[in-house]
């Protein structure tokens, strides 16, 4: 397992999920009594804050959609010139 993780190539780009294996390896290794590298914690590490990152960033559109629609749900209803209950920007009206 140790060396299947040194071998491992972090995923470029937006493939959060394809790198689930580095934890998984990390772990295992671990759990089983071994020690990881220097380098092999990095790796786990950076694998962790990008997950992390990805789940603030849901979390942060999920809370100011909850805020915009709770916004929304207080008018009883909208007048023309009214910024539209989708969240476009644009008039209600228009």
């Amino acid at each position: 397992m140790s060396q299947a993780l040194d071998e491992w190539q972090l995923s470029k780009g937006h493939g959060f999920f394809n790198d689930d294996a580095v934890i998984e390896f990390g772990a295992a290794i671990e759990e089983l009594g071994g020690e990881l590298s220097s380098e092999q914690q990095q790796k786990v590490e950076k694998v962790r804050q990008g997950r992390m990152r990805l789940f603030e960033r849901r979390a942060l559109a999920q809370s100011l959609y909850i805020q915009q629609s709770d916004r929304y749900d207080a008018c009883a209803k909208l007048g023309r010139n009214d910024p539209c209950w989708c969240g476009s920007g644009k008039k209600y009206k228009k």
